[in-house]
């Protein structure tokens, strides 16, 4: 619950996975963002006993500026220009 509470705060919107008692008997895959499974997990007690593993979705792409797209060498020339180099 703590982990879920922190992912909370830190990614609310991330989709994950919280995979329990992976080959075991009680086996369970629960899906969402972290508030809908501390949600699910809040209303069903036993879903929050056992051993986890967390999976979370990758972070959304960054959209590249205009001052990411310069190449190494147009880099360096304008440090030369500028006589940093």
């Amino acid at each position: 619950m703590h982990t879920l509470e922190a992912l909370q705060e830190q990614m609310a919107g991330r989709d994950m996975v919280l995979a329990r008692e992976l080959t075991k008997t009680f086996e369970t895959f629960l899906h969402g963002t972290p508030e809908s499974l501390l949600e699910r997990l809040a209303a069903d007690p036993n879903q929050a006993r056992g051993e986890f593993v967390v999976i979370v979705a990758g972070a959304p792409p960054v959209e590249q500026s205009e001052h990411q797209d310069i190449s190494a060498d147009t880099l360096l020339e304008a440090l030369l220009a500028e006589g940093l180099v």
